[in-house]
């Protein structure tokens, strides 16, 4: 019996914005998987903390995917405690959950960055972050998206790392119109974030951005 094919698609979705939801809606489309689960990260991170809280960016992406059934919310990251890294995540995830194949949605922008990722509490013996990148794109088979001025790598640049099958799909002119950092600009400006996110989550994050300024 073949195991379900789950897409992970990780960030912080600090919002969710409308792009988020197309790149998950065209996986499903090309039949690269059968669901894709949103995977938010913590939010504080080494790199950033979220505008939104854990529960808010939550609650947003479960309004804003309430209609596709093969689109689901996963908070395990945010369950698992401090931030470590999409490497220790997965691997967690397989071992957890080995009735399904796993799969990383990622930009094909960050494909080249990924030998730079680490464990941000995986120091070595001499004190340095422990890079885990090379093993990722071992043990993980990647779903690459095209984004504009990046190009995929090539099959030969991959089978350096792994001889996991690596998946590409075009969504140019699908999607490119949105940012998280754009939707939260305009909540800060105070213009419309209408074409920005999702119609059934609008209301939601204007209400929810209007209460964290009152507090």
């Amino acid at each position: 019996m073949n195991k379900l094919r789950i897409g992970i698609l990780g960030g912080a979705f600090d919002p969710v914005h409308v792009d988020h939801i197309k790149l998950a809606e065209a996986c499903l489309e090309h039949n690269l998987v059968d669901q894709v689960w949103f995977t938010p990260s913590p939010s504080i991170r080494w790199d950033k903390e979220t505008l939104f809280n854990s529960a808010q960016r939550c609650e947003i992406l479960k309004r804003s995917i309430q209609d596709n059934p093969k689109i689901k919310l996963c908070d395990l990251e945010i369950k698992a405690g401090p931030y470590r890294g999409a490497y220790v995540f997965l691997t967690e995830l397989k071992r957890n959950y080995r009735e399904y194949d796993f799969f990383l949605i990622m930009g094909a922008d960050t494909y080249s960055g990924v030998l730079n990722w680490r464990d941000p509490r995986g120091l070595t013996l001499d004190n340095h972050l422990k890079f885990n990148g090379h093993l990722l794109l071992k043990e993980i088979p990647l779903i690459l998206f095209s984004r504009e001025g990046s190009q995929y790598p090539s099959k030969e640049s991959h089978r350096k790392y792994s001889k996991l099958k690596l998946s590409c799909i075009d969504v140019d002119g699908l999607i490119g119109s949105a940012s998280s950092t754009q939707v939260r600009d305009a909540l800060n400006l105070g213009l419309s974030i209408t074409d920005l996110v999702p119609k059934s989550s609008e209301a939601l994050i204007q209400d929810t951005y209007e209460q964290k300024m009152k507090n």
